[in-house]
Parts: C-alpha cells; structure tokens; sequence
C-alpha cells in the first residue's frame, strides 16, 4: 500500500514510467535535481506521519501531539516515530518488491497452501504461445489467429509491483494483486483479441480448456475444510480470550530495604508499592484492604488515597491508566505465624461488587 501510495507521488511530480525512466537515465539537470528533492521530500512526510500515527494510536493522541509539538514527549516517543519514518521510507521508497521478495512470509506459506484448484493469476499458454509482435504474425487488422494470441507487449512485466513475468507461471513473488490481468485485457481490447489471456483462474480450469474441457469449480474439497477448521479454531480462542481477558492488572512490590519497622508500640510495620492497571476507558475506584493478618491497620502517603470508615482505602484510576500507591501495613507482631507471614491484598470495584485478590508476604521479627 505504501509502495502504491509513494509510486503514485512519484508519478506527480516526474510523469509516467517512460517519463519517469528518461529522467532516471538522463543527466543530472536542476530539473531532475528538483524533481527528485521534491519526490524524495513528500516520501519524508508520508513516512513522518506514518510513524506519527503509530505512535499517536497507543497514546492519548491530544496530548501526545502538544508533547511532540512542545518538545516534552519522552526520547521512546522520539525515537519510535524516527524508526518508523526511516522503516516506511526506505522499505516503501527504496526496496519495494524487494520487500515482498526477501522479508514477506507470504510468499513461503502461499506455495504450501495452494493446490491445483486453488485461483491464482493465470496464463493461458495455449491460446498465448507463439508468443510475437503483432506485425509478425501477419495477420489483417482486427483478424484473431487462433494461436498466439500473447504480442509480447511486456505490459504484464511492466506494471507488476514484483518485476516477474507471469507468463513463466506462479512464481513466489506473485501478491495477486492482478495488475497483470488488467494490463493484458486492455491491450486485448486495443488489437481486438479475446480479453483473459491473463485471468484469475486455477491451473485445473486452465489445463482443462487447453484440453477443450469445460472447466469447473470446486469450492468445497478437503483443503478448504482444513482451513476453514483452522480458521473457526483461532478465531474461537481469540474471541474466548477478548470475552475472558482482564480489565485489571494488579502488582504489588515489597519494600526491600528494610523489609519491616518497629514502631515505637511495638508493632510491625510493612511498605508496599501497589500498582493498578485500569483497561477499561472509564474511570475505576477500588477499595483496599487485607486478609489473613488480624488487625491488620493501612496508613499511606498522598491526598489521591482515603481511609473510608471500615478501614479499608479507597483509590481512583484514570481510564486506561496504572495508578501507583504508596502504602503502610501495621500489625501486632503477637498475629503473625512466622517472620513471613502470608497476607492478601483485597481490591473491591464498588460499582460491580467484584473482588480481586493479589497474595503477597508480611515480613516481622524473627520468633
């Protein structure tokens, strides 16, 4: 697609293709020099925006747009649209069916995949050989030899984004894109031959009519049964996966240095780093709490977290954002079973009633 689109650009500014191709081969003139800048610099914008876009796409693209605008957007930012500007502009501008040639995996599964009753582009070499120049073969105008049809006119060479000659056969950097088939059926029209020498077809249909045979089409065989199971089996797994997947992501850190404080009454005192991750588009309150440590007391730090009366915290988490909370558990060291104790972390959504729980230790004294 980008291909086609920086193709298309080209042709704007510097012609046709043997306009396009004198320029190539001529010298370098300031007409070349600011046909080519021009190309070359609408190819940098296409890219630009292209790696904008991406990037703008898993951000909240207002304010990622006054951050890259501003310069406050993180180097990561940066440096994503720069990877993704040069990638476009150098795999669409300069490689093209190189692309599909060498990095494309399509061209590997697509030979494996295919059988003879499978549509591809076809060439009906039948009808098209001997191959020649309409002058050649001699024929008065708008009389149709019955063999020889192809005028090796290179028009299927030509417009091909891979630079293959279908008229080889299937080759594996055939897309099917078709520009072939189209190319062929117009000059068929111009010299008054019957259209589809090239066609999308399956080799069965062509063997069949170079054989007089009516050609035939079944959809229905053992292959696509085969795909069709593979097919309904992934998209069942990613439909139970999108139905079943979580909406919260919940981490809790530890602190680790020192793993716990005596207080001054003798209590035992954790510090936790707790991060939720909202995946829903709407803003989330949780409440905190714990279980398998009696008495278990919160305290914390900042204004974004409230003690509601039961005890329990109560915290907000944008849409689509993680919210990081610092908080303290106290408890009475006579409680606790071991130097680490097992101890769950609750988190109620008071909107749904749902429960989440994330297990976790609570390190005391040594008993």
């Amino acid at each position: 697609v980008w291909t086609d689109l920086y193709i298309k650009v080209e042709e704007w500014i510097q012609g046709d293709r043997n306009k396009r191709k004198k320029l190539y081969d001529g010298p370098w003139t300031a007409d070349k020099v600011i046909k080519y800048a021009l190309t070359h610099t609408c190819w940098l914008v296409i890219a630009l925006l292209t790696g904008g876009a991406f990037a703008l796409y898993f951000h909240d693209a207002p304010g990622l747009m006054v951050e890259i605008v501003t310069g406050s957007a993180s180097m990561g930012t940066y440096g994503t649209i720069a990877f993704l500007t040069f990638s476009t502009y150098l795999l669409a501008g300069w490689a093209r069916e190189q692309v599909c040639t060498y990095m494309c995996p399509w061209p590997r599964f697509q030979g494996a995949m295919l059988d003879d009753e499978s549509y591809i582009v076809t060439y009906e070499a039948f009808r098209g050989e001997a191959r020649g120049p309409i002058k050649r073969k001699g024929l008065a105008r708008g009389e149709v030899p019955e063999t020889g049809h192809c005028i090796d006119c290179n028009a299927c060479v030509h417009v091909c984004p891979t630079g293959i000659d279908i008229r080889d056969g299937l080759q594996m950097e055939c897309i099917g894109c078709g520009l072939c088939v189209d190319a062929c059926n117009e000059m068929m029209d111009k010299v008054g031959f019957p259209r589809d020498l090239i066609r999308f077809d399956s080799v069965q249909n062509t063997q069949a009519r170079a054989k007089g045979r009516d050609a035939t089409v079944r959809i229905l065989r053992p292959r696509t049964f085969f795909y069709l199971a593979i097919l309904l089996t992934v998209s069942a797994v990613m439909l139970f996966g999108l139905v079943t997947r979580s909406v919260l992501e919940i981490n809790v850190i530890g602190d680790r240095q020192p793993r716990y404080v005596m207080l001054s009454d003798g209590s035992v005192r954790n510090g936790y780093t707790v991060k939720l991750l909202n995946m829903q588009q709407e803003e989330r309150e949780f409440l905190i709490g714990t279980a398998k440590i009696d008495g278990a007391q919160f305290a914390t730090i900042g204004k974004s977290v409230k003690l509601t009366q039961d005890g329990r915290l109560k915290v907000t988490v944008a849409p689509d954002q993680v919210g990081a909370f610092r908080i303290f558990v106290t408890a009475d060291p006579g409680v606790l079973a071991a130097q680490s104790s097992d101890m769950l972390f609750t988190f109620t959504d008071p909107a749904s009633e749902e429960v989440v729980t994330h297990k976790t230790i609570f390190v005391g004294p040594a008993r």
